[in-house]
């Protein structure tokens, strides 16, 4: 099975520029739902798929049959690779969250908001 990972990305914008990065598709062909990362061989959900539901939501629906059977919750190391290269900046050492944490990056203030 394909390891898939449920921290997804909602700036696209700085994606383009990055080779690293490539839009996938998630339930049909050209829905663009989800983006792959090369180096990791890592899948990110689109967060548009997971809008207003808490993480302990989304995980009790990454089960059998559950809306995002396949995919589970991404780790703090993955989110922290999957941030440094959409966005060029490393998450704070020993962070746990990013509630608080101010960043020079305005792309990075607002995908960790």
């Amino acid at each position: 099975m394909k390891l898939k990972t449920t921290l997804f990305c909602a700036l696209m914008l700085s994606f383009g520029a990055n080779a690293e990065l490539i839009e996938t598709d998630w339930k049909a062909g050209g829905d663009a739902l989800a983006t792959l990362h090369e180096e990791t061989g890592l899948e990110w959900l689109d967060l548009t798929q997971t809008d207003g539901m808490s993480i302990d939501q989304v995980a009790a629906q990454t089960g059998e049959g559950g809306i995002f059977e396949g995919w589970r919750i991404a780790t703090f190391d993955e989110i922290d690779t999957f941030v440094r290269y959409a966005f060029g900046e490393k998450l704070p050492e020993g962070s746990t969250q990013a509630q608080g944490v101010t960043l020079m990056n305005p792309y990075t203030a607002a995908f960790m908001s």
